[in-house]
């Protein structure tokens, strides 16, 4: 299933995502994940990823993608299932960043 639909069926469960997920582009930064209802914005969640489009739909432990298929064996698929439960809406937004790490250097302490 592509991104555009993981993103419409979350849509249609009461999950809004952030457009710019549907491409295919790597997007590097932070991601927050609030609850709202009655004009009330509740932060559950904040992360990070060099990769936000697969971190929240990605079939190997993407949190909006396990909450779609309805598993909750998570922390964050469980806070959202239970807020969607209570009636909010989930809303999700990006921060984009910069980075640009070529690789990893292993640091000695001492």
């Amino acid at each position: 299933m592509r991104n555009i639909e993981k993103i419409e069926m979350a849509k249609r469960k009461n999950i809004i995502l952030p457009p710019e997920l549907a491409s295919d582009k790597n997007i590097v930064g932070v991601y927050k994940i609030f609850a709202v209802k009655d004009e009330i914005s509740t932060c559950l969640y904040i992360g990070k990823s060099t990769n936000i489009s697969y971190r929240l739909l990605g079939s190997g432990g993407g949190h909006i993608y396990m909450y779609l298929n309805n598993n909750f064996s998570k922390l964050v698929p469980f806070i959202i299932d239970k807020y969607i439960n209570q009636g909010y809406i989930i809303q999700i937004e990006i921060m984009p960043v910069e980075y640009n790490d070529e690789f990893f250097q292993e640091q000695h302490i001492g």
